[in-house]
């Protein structure tokens, strides 16, 4: 009984111990506290569709919206594009999905955002350096910075509804993923 005893009430010190010596104790029911450092672990989403504004959609997220693609699970790459080019990663899959037909055209040559190189079609070695340069073409001098409509008569200068469409796609994804 006595060692019993003994044992309650080491584990109660050791317990106390804990408490007192335990680094960032919580000692305020502050929801604010608790909301500003979600929000410096997970920013909040940006459902914008200004090209040049990152959403921060997960790779999960973007997995999801890419999900009935030919690109399916290549959400890491969208991510890394919002990273390191600062390009809206909706914006961007929305291009892919009317450029490409989803992500199918032309699957020989990785094109997945119809870019030509003088009067011929790019050719990339995989779908993630279409994707990565998608980003870098964005930061040229002739896009950077622009608003949709702007870059819209620059990238496909020859249609007169490719603004509305990709509008229409990213308003649709955004719809899409507000239940993921």
């Amino acid at each position: 009984m006595k060692k019993i005893l003994a044992i309650i009430i080491l584990a109660i010190l050791v317990i106390f111990i804990g408490i007192l010596i335990m680094p960032n104790k919580v000692e305020s029911n502050n929801t604010s506290e608790i909301h500003t450092f979600i929000n410096k672990t997970h920013p909040p989403i940006n459902k914008t569709n200004k090209p040049f504004t990152p959403t921060n959609l997960s790779v999960i997220q973007l997995n999801y919206l890419l999900d009935d693609t030919a690109i399916a699970n290549h959400g890491k790459y969208f991510k890394k594009l919002e990273k390191d080019y600062e390009v809206n990663a909706v914006y961007a899959i929305a291009v892919m999905r009317l450029e490409s037909g989803l992500g199918y055209l032309p699957p020989s040559k990785n094109n997945l955002f119809s870019i030509r190189e003088g009067y011929k079609w790019r050719s990339f070695e995989s779908p993630k350096a279409a994707i990565l340069y998608f980003g870098f073409l964005m930061r040229d001098g002739m896009y950077e910075n622009n608003d949709l409509h702007t870059i819209a008569n620059t990238y496909c200068e020859q249609s007169n509804t490719w603004y509305k469409e990709i509008t229409l796609i990213m308003n649709q994804m955004w719809e899409r993923i507000k239940n993921v």
